[in-house]
């Protein structure tokens, strides 16, 4: 396995994704420039301790028909810095693979540092079999078993699935984006008094992600809790 690497990162040289200096995606000098998220309410930005949603974001939110089932929720850092961006395309459009690695670092470090400790249930956001088949891989599974071999503490679950797909969400605006959620079903075993915690590569409005939350509420878990790598 080693002599394949080595051939294979000779035909196939890895660059930083940002400084170009050859030998990973993402070198550690540039990984060090990412200015991380602090922990705060996903929806104002006002800094906590957990990333819980603020109990008056949560009123105006029901105001406008937007229940919340997630209970807290957290990001490493923000998908408008370039790098962020960088990565999310070359995961998700090019099919560079390995991205899900430094992802998983980055999220696994944010979640040791928020809920140190958290035994935990990880979900991922199921992809279409047309998705799947033309990326040739769901990038939010990848990032969710890393996390898993990273955290003995963490257990992938890989019985959430969608009932029925709506369109693609990228292109939509926020209120869009309510209007326009996929439909998921969990088919596992009790989730009763259980930490569960779902990860996502990217969200901007959390409405998939509070679908999630709805869908797994039904089965009583002790908390529901998102991680996401950026916030767009």
């Amino acid at each position: 396995m080693k002599i394949r690497k080595k051939l294979i990162d000779f035909f196939f040289p890895k660059y930083c994704l940002k400084c170009q200096s050859l030998g990973s995606f993402l070198c550690r000098k540039c990984q060090q420039k990412i200015k991380r998220a602090k922990t705060a309410c996903f929806l104002c930005r006002k800094e906590n301790q957990f990333g819980e949603i603020c109990p008056l974001c949560l009123y105006y939110q029901g105001e406008k028909a937007r229940e919340w089932f997630v209970n807290n929720l957290i990001w490493t850092a923000s998908y408008r810095q370039k790098i962020c961006k960088n990565l999310i395309t070359s995961l998700k459009y090019k099919g560079v693979e390995e991205i899900a690695n430094i992802l998983a670092l980055l999220l696994n470090n944010k979640i040791n540092n928020t809920w140190p400790n958290i035994e935990a249930d990880l979900f991922y956001i199921p992809n279409n079999k047309s998705q799947e088949k033309r990326r040739g891989y769901n990038q939010t599974k990848l990032i969710a078993e890393i996390l898993a071999k990273l955290n003995p503490k963490l257990h992938i679950n890989h019985n959430l699935i969608t009932k029925k797909f709506k369109q693609r969400q990228t292109t939509k605006n926020i209120k869009k984006r309510w209007e326009n959620l996929n439909e998921f079903a969990y088919q596992g075993k009790s989730l009763l008094n259980k930490n569960v915690i779902i990860v996502d590569d990217l969200a901007s409005s959390g409405a998939t992600l509070n679908q999630i939350a709805k869908c797994i509420k039904s089965h009583k878990p002790k908390s529901i809790r998102g991680a996401v790598v950026f916030k767009g």
